[in-house]
């Protein structure tokens, strides 16, 4: 197993980083910029915008993945309620994007997202609803959906069934 996990800067996907350290699995973490999980060191990051198609296939070519845990996203609700075009870019466009990159490989995407039932009229929920969409409409099967209600379910998420 060889995996992608984008967003590794934020909450969620330091947790993935620490348990995939933990579990000795290998991967390389993604987020935009530098990175600034405490949690991974240089050599297993490399920097990646979902947005943009030339740096998702040039990580994409560095691992040759055989699974994505995408976990990059806009998650601040007052950011998202205050920039949905930027929220919509990230969420949607990004996803989709990274789901392209998958198919491309025969890779298996995973889509992660908070909670979305505390607020289902949210930018961000909207988002992931219409991303989640996009995944469903799709001929490729590869994929799944965790929706994560609280960090003790970070195991569940290497879980490929």
């Amino acid at each position: 197993m060889r995996i992608i996990i984008t967003g590794s800067n934020g909450v969620l996907g330091q947790k993935l980083v620490k348990y995939c350290i933990a579990n000795r699995l290998t991967f390389i973490a993604t987020s935009k910029g530098l990175n600034r999980n405490p949690n991974c060191p240089d050599y297993l990051y490399l920097s990646m915008d979902v947005c943009n198609k030339l740096e998702i296939n040039q990580v994409f070519d560095t691992l040759y993945p055989t699974h994505i845990l995408h976990a990059a996203a806009i998650s601040d609700l007052d950011f998202c309620e205050k920039h949905p075009d930027l929220c919509h870019q990230v969420n949607v466009e990004g996803t989709a994007l990274l789901f392209h990159a998958c198919q491309q490989f025969e890779a298996h995407f995973k889509m992660i997202s908070w909670d979305l039932t505390k607020n289902l009229d949210s930018e961000y929920s909207k988002s992931k609803v219409v991303a989640q969409k996009n995944l469903e409409s799709s001929d490729y099967k590869n994929w799944s959906l965790a929706n994560l209600e609280q960090d003790s379910e970070i195991e569940f998420l290497f879980k490929f069934d």
